[in-house]
């Protein structure tokens, strides 16, 4: 395979109707192309992972993973062939191009490119166009993000939306979960099943997607443990819920300061911290609550009352626990101070301050 492309670039090379000005000189549109493909592809599967090791070409070190998740090539072969040194300098600097460009620069290739590039080129573009509909399912988080603000039944009219619409997509794949966007949906519809408190609906639904999302690895992994392991702590099933967390801390191995990262990390620690806290084990729950202060940070100017509640029971159990009854009473304050940050419980928090003023 890796001689027909070297064949197809030679031949591309020799084209001279393909010679189009690009960055400001004149190159095979071409070499360009392929290179962009497989710039492109990296930087889709970057985005949006999977699982098992990089390749190595020989000789070469590994190459570093993804921050997001550990990336598994979608394709048997190489993304790219060798590109001459030439044509990947004239790319660099070079903007990635909308998947639509893309299409539209290979269909001027098409009948003038040898046969063999063109199937490649677009083998590559469709399942760069799959990674992105995957990508969009892998994020989809809006049916768990729902108020939910019309009462039980208006919820339930809204959550028998959500399915309806989740069994129109089954209908139409035949793939089932397999489907990377029947996947994601899936999952989120959990999440709605979970904030609703349809604890066995939830697990069912995920009990379900588990063999797929393990197969996909990374991401899908962190995306499912997030909202298995919050449903094992509504059902009190702490010690199962931590061991996920801690399987998803493994996986997140991304920067804090990646878009979306520190409000990720934040929940994870707060969760974590409040599931060693019900486990009695306060101190490892007070480092967890720590790194959570850390991670909000970059995003939050000063820890909101949530922040404040959990402090305040961290304190208290750790108070109490140790006979410190001076730390005791100053956690009942933070408490009070953070229900009266909380719009529904603030005259809760009123109230215990002017019962001791």
């Amino acid at each position: 395979m890796a001689a027909v492309f070297a064949q197809s670039l030679s031949a591309l090379g020799r084209l001279g109707a393909l010679q189009q000005p690009i960055l400001g000189d004149q190159r095979s549109l071409a070499q360009l192309l392929l290179h962009q493909l497989g710039q492109q592809r990296w930087h889709s599967l970057r985005a949006l992972g999977g699982g098992g090791a990089a390749r190595r070409s020989p000789g070469s070190a590994a190459i570093r993973q993804p921050s997001w998740q550990q990336a598994r090539w979608a394709t048997g072969s190489s993304l790219s062939p060798r590109v001459p040194a030439s044509a990947a300098k004239a790319s660099e600097g070079l903007q990635p191009l909308h998947l639509d460009q893309l299409s539209a620069l290979v269909d001027r290739l098409r009948g003038e490119a040898p046969k063999e590039a063109v199937d490649w080129m677009e083998d590559t573009l469709a399942v760069m166009k799959q990674d992105q509909i995957d990508r969009a399912a892998l994020l989809k988080r809006s049916w768990s993000d729902a108020p939910f603000e019309e009462g039980e039944a208006g919820n339930d009219r809204t959550i028998e939306g959500f399915e309806r619409e989740l069994v129109g997509m089954l209908r139409k794949s035949s793939r089932g979960l397999a489907d990377g966007e029947v996947l994601g949906n899936a999952i989120d519809l959990a999440g709605a099943y979970k904030k609703n408190y349809k604890l066995e609906k939830a697990e069912a639904v995920l009990l379900r997607c588990t063999r797929h999302a393990e197969d996909r690895s990374g991401a899908w992994m962190v995306k499912y443990l997030n909202h298995m392991s919050q449903v094992r702590m509504k059902q009190s099933r702490d010690v199962e819920a931590l061991e996920m967390m801690y399987e998803m801390e493994s996986l997140a191995s991304f920067p804090v300061e990646e878009p979306g990262a520190s409000e990720f990390y934040e929940t994870l620690y707060r969760n974590m911290s409040s599931a060693l806290r019900r486990m009695g084990r306060e101190d490892e729950a007070a480092i967890y609550f720590i790194k959570m202060a850390e991670a909000a940070k970059h995003h939050k100017e000063r820890l909101d009352w949530m922040d404040l509640w959990d402090l305040g029971i961290l304190i208290a159990n750790r108070a109490f626990h140790a006979g410190r009854w001076s730390e005791f009473y100053k956690s009942r304050e933070i408490i009070a101070e953070a229900l009266i940050g909380a719009p529904a419980l603030r005259a809760v928090g009123f109230l215990y301050f002017s019962a001791q003023g």
